[in-house]
């Protein structure tokens, strides 16, 4: 199995608090935020903050691991990481599913509220202070990995916003991806 990904900074490089802040006006807590770690690390900051006065539930993709700081993990409602960057938020070596629950477990510890895992073929470990689930997927052939990660998120908070609970949630996004 041979997984490339190419990341070209620049754009996202430029993004401030100044192009972002018009773009929030009028959310609530009815509404969701979905943003990756690789827009500026202060800007996701200033994101945070500000959702987490307006009560708007933020959803982290931490990509890059390494842009991710413990605030943000703090204000996310929620945070799917796949195992890799599980595994990098937490400074481990990407291993087996118990490594996954190690991970969830410790990102839980440095503040995150609700962590799920996207544990591949076996499909995501949900996470939060009231305990750990292991929701399946579809068995699949793996054709090409490329974006299914942002279809997971985005299915995710589609179903949450139809007012799912987690565990259908990720079932719908473990789907949606797996597509």
């Amino acid at each position: 199995k041979h997984r490339s990904l190419v990341f070209a900074p620049g754009a996202n490089e430029r993004l401030s608090w100044a192009n972002i802040e018009p773009h929030l006006e009028g959310l609530g807590p009815d509404d969701v935020v979905v943003v990756q770690a690789e827009i500026p690390p202060n800007a996701l900051s200033a994101v945070a903050a500000s959702l987490t006065v307006r009560h708007v539930p933020l959803f982290l993709d931490p990509a890059p691991p390494e842009r991710v700081r413990r605030g943000h993990l703090a204000a996310a409602e929620v945070v799917p990481p796949d195992l890799v960057e599980a595994a990098q938020l937490v400074g481990r070596v990407p291993g087996s599913e118990l490594g996954a629950r190690l991970a969830a477990r410790e990102l839980l510890e440095v503040g995150a509220r609700r962590v799920i895992i996207k544990t591949e073929a076996s499909g995501a470990l949900l996470a939060d202070h009231g305990g750990m689930i292991q929701v399946p997927t579809l068995p699949v052939e793996v054709l090409d990995e490329t974006g299914a990660g942002d279809v997971f998120i985005a299915a995710l908070a589609v179903r949450r916003l139809e007012g799912a609970d987690w565990e259908p949630s990720i079932r719908f996004a473990n789907v949606a991806s797996a597509l």
